[in-house]
């Protein structure tokens, strides 16, 4: 709301005739908005200092030997930043600064290539040239270290917060394959997170599923990724901030399968929607000390922030590492409801084989790439099956049993989708 009447009182002063009492009403209303944020940032500076250093974008800067002490062994962080003319690149690893690169370029054609990419993804549509291009590059200079390594670790840069890295051509086929990349906001970040364990696929998992009603697959995603860890997921009007708060705190995985809404000005009010029209804050997590390996957000736009005039994007990302948890799960854009629950499905499958994150994402991204559609059916039977399972352990009434039933399953092998785009299976990127 508060960059909506910046925008605002920006356009009321480009007009002809400036209305002085509009100006003068989003002034006053905009200082009132800044003094109620600014208080809350002094208060949670004073209650927890080191959660505010990590959503703020003043966070401290980490030394190149700092970084490299931080950095994974056989996992090396590229590093991006560019200007109106220079695309700039560092490659390091757990020796130090491995290689640097530049090349000359024009920001706005830059933008506008990957704003391109990232369109081109979201509606289906071919990615090419645009892929190949970025690929030449942010990858083709790099070519060396991404063929000695299994992981990578990718900061972008300005728009390139919005370019799916993993989908990029790499000799002859997509980086996803290939490697298992993951993502940080900044570099800096990595001074706040926390090693993964070794048993990754372990612990209990908190599943909630379409607790607002209108996403067709989404309750059937989270019984079935619940039955995986032998738990009981909350689905439809189960899934209240109460039930919510109640079993998060000691979930090693949490996993929403529902809507997320973004806030560009205060990254902890971005939410999660729930039952009744609750919701439940970046902020609200952060107080109830979440210690997770893994979050995962199922739902649409997660990933994207606000891009601040450093290398970091301030969204749900950066925020849920700052509530406790180890890594998490965004999307890059809105994603489609019955392709979302057959990943996910086997994302968890895979980590539950005890793969890290980077790895089971990498997995699912070419199961889903490579399902057929007899394996698809199979797959969306095993859906019906753990919601039919999960409505029974539940006791549910039958209005709600019906409902949750009454969603979804249009989908048949004779219908089903090809699911190579990657629309459909690059949407989600780990950050950590």
């Amino acid at each position: 709301m508060l960059k909506e009447k910046r925008d605002a009182l920006a356009t009321a002063h480009k007009t002809l005739r400036p209305d002085p009492q509009r100006i003068d009403s989003l002034t006053e209303s905009i200082a009132a908005d800044e003094a109620v944020l600014n208080d809350i940032e002094a208060r949670l500076d004073q209650s927890d200092p080191n959660f505010y250093r990590i959503v703020s974008p003043e966070a401290p800067v980490l030394s190149l030997e700092e970084v490299t002490n931080k950095i994974p062994k056989g996992t090396p962080l590229l590093q991006f930043f560019y200007n109106d003319e220079d695309l700039l690149a560092w490659v390091i690893d757990h020796r130090g600064l491995a290689q640097s690169f530049g090349m000359t370029i024009d920001r706005r054609s830059l933008d506008w290539q990957i704003r391109s990419l990232h369109r081109a993804c979201r509606t289906g549509n071919s990615i090419e040239p645009f892929a190949s291009e970025l690929a030449e590059m942010f990858l083709v200079p790099c070519a060396q270290t991404i063929r000695s390594c299994t992981r990578l670790l990718i900061v972008p840069y300005g728009a390139a917060y919005l370019l799916p890295f993993h989908a990029l051509p790499f000799e002859g086929e997509s980086l996803a394959p290939r490697r298992a990349v993951s993502y940080l906001p900044s570099a800096s970040v990595l001074q706040f997170l926390r090693g993964q364990s070794e048993k990754t696929g372990t612990g209990r998992m908190l599943a909630i599923g379409n607790p607002t009603g209108d996403l067709h697959y989404a309750a059937r995603e989270a019984a079935f990724v619940a039955s995986l860890f032998d738990e009981n997921a909350l689905l439809g009007e189960q899934a209240t901030e109460d039930a919510v708060r109640e079993r998060i705190h000691d979930c090693a995985f949490v996993h929403f399968a529902t809507h997320g809404k973004l806030s560009n000005d205060v990254p902890l009010a971005s939410s999660i929607a729930l039952a009744n029209g609750e919701e439940l804050t970046v902020y609200e997590l952060m107080g109830l000390q979440l210690n997770a390996e893994l979050v995962v957000l199922s739902a649409c736009d997660t990933g994207r922030g606000q891009i601040t005039g450093g290398d970091d994007v301030l969204g749900f990302t950066r925020a849920l590492l700052a509530t406790g948890a180890k890594a998490a799960v965004v999307s890059l854009w809105p994603v489609d409801d019955v392709s979302t629950s057959l990943f996910m499905g086997a994302f968890y499958r895979y980590l539950r084989e005890d793969n890290a994150p980077s790895a089971a994402l990498q997995r699912a991204q070419q199961y889903l790439r490579s399902l057929t559609d007899e394996e698809s059916e199979r797959a969306l039977i095993e859906l019906d099956s753990a919601l039919d399972k999960a409505i029974a352990d539940l006791s549910l009434d039958e209005s709600e049993a019906h409902d949750l039933r009454h969603l979804g399953r249009s989908t048949t092998a004779s219908q089903a989708k090809i699911y190579g785009h990657p629309f459909h299976w690059a949407p989600f990127i780990l950050v950590g």
